[in-house]
């Protein structure tokens, strides 16, 4: 299964993950990789150098937390899986045009997205 298949995964089924990637990469590997993590907990914790070791081998077999948020980003791009809080829904919209200004785009400008046309008016400003 892949990264993409995964991510879908959480956020059909674990609605909270739509609020919090935290939650969302941590939901994800739990369902997943279980075994990995129950290995990495039973590491001896005082022997940094075999810790390391444990956690860069777990660090490698698991997806990249960049990978998971950003197949969270295009499925909400396509108006799937938004967030259910309207806090997370503006924070991250706000993310967005922050972003899009500090990269030198127009934050008007949202190309292939869906969000400016079906977002609730208290996010559009027109209540």
């Amino acid at each position: 299964m892949k990264t993409k298949e995964k991510v879908e995964y959480i956020l059909k089924n674990y609605e909270f993950s739509r609020n919090c990637d935290n939650y969302l990469i941590v939901k994800l590997w739990k369902e997943y990789y279980e075994l990995n993590l129950i290995t990495l907990m039973n590491v001896n914790k005082t022997d940094l150098s075999e810790f390391s070791k444990e956690l860069w081998e777990f660090m490698q077999n698991v997806p990249k937390t960049d990978d998971i948020i950003r197949w969270r980003r295009k499925f909400n791009q396509k108006g799937l899986y938004l967030a259910t809080s309207n806090d997370v829904l503006l924070k991250r919209k706000q993310k967005e045009i922050d972003t899009r200004k500090e990269l030198g785009y127009n934050p008007e400008m949202v190309t292939g997205d869906k969000w400016p046309k079906e977002w609730p008016s208290f996010i559009s400003g027109t209540h």
